[in-house]
């Protein structure tokens, strides 16, 4: 039974990993990095014609300077970092500020209240002989 909860527990990690990766990828530009491969490519087509020219080199000929060498086919902008992707979410949130308001009345407004009491009197004498001690018959 533990077993189950172990493989469980790294399916989530896998998964939560999996969500991740496909959120950076999407909405990022740490999509370029699929792009990877054809840089090496590329570096690799420089390299056969030119064997003394480093990966350094490269890299400072096709990013650090402004004008790179000419391409018949425009593979360049198939480079990594070399082309943007619009591919990016964008919220904005206005702000506006509370209006105030104020409810305004012509007439007061007055409450009915209605006093109930009673009306009922009693005399002293009944009232006094609550307290009298019980007499014998």
């Amino acid at each position: 039974m533990c077993q189950f909860y172990d493989i469980f527990a790294e399916l989530k990690k896998i998964t939560a990993i999996s969500f991740l990766l496909i959120f950076l990828f999407a909405n990022t530009e740490m999509g370029q990095l699929l792009k990877l491969p054809v840089l090496i490519h590329h570096y690799l087509e420089h390299h056969d014609d030119d064997a003394g020219v480093s990966f350094v080199d490269f890299l400072h000929k096709h990013y650090a300077e402004q004008k790179s060498h000419p391409s018949a086919n425009n593979e360049h902008e198939k480079l990594p970092f070399k082309s943007h992707d619009l591919r990016f979410s964008q919220i904005t949130l206005a702000y506006q500020p509370l209006i105030g308001f104020e409810f305004k009345t012509d007439k007061p407004i007055l409450a009915k209240v209605n006093i109930i009491y009673s009306t009922a009197f009693h005399p002293a004498s009944i009232l006094s002989r609550i307290w009298q001690p019980p007499k014998s018959c």
